[in-house]
């Protein structure tokens, strides 16, 4: 039983050691130090940079939509409360414009 789970882990071993020197490759960096690039992290690197760019794009169409909204809504209280007041309808006194 002993034997079985000895060869089993050499086996184990084995095979992560393969897995590891073909998964990954060492670049020198401009400094000299030794930098880990694997495979997956390259593979994962492209969609998650698309995913950046959508999300900032997103944000800008709404940030182009929503703010000239607001804008144009804080107008257009205002214009109304000036108008209640010019008529005579609207609070008088506490409200500031």
């Amino acid at each position: 039983m002993a034997e079985s789970s000895e060869r089993y882990m050499t086996a184990v071993e084995e095979e992560s050691n393969t897995e590891s020197k073909v998964d990954h490759d060492t670049i020198k960096t401009k400094n000299g130090t030794d930098r880990v690039v694997t495979k997956k992290g390259i593979l994962l690197a492209v969609p998650l940079f698309c995913k950046f760019v959508v999300v900032l794009a997103i944000k800008f169409a709404t940030d182009l939509v929503v703010f000239p909204l607001l804008f144009l809504y804080r107008m257009a209280r205002l214009a109304k409360r000036r108008f209640m007041r010019l008529i005579g309808k609207g609070n008088t006194g506490n409200e500031s414009l």
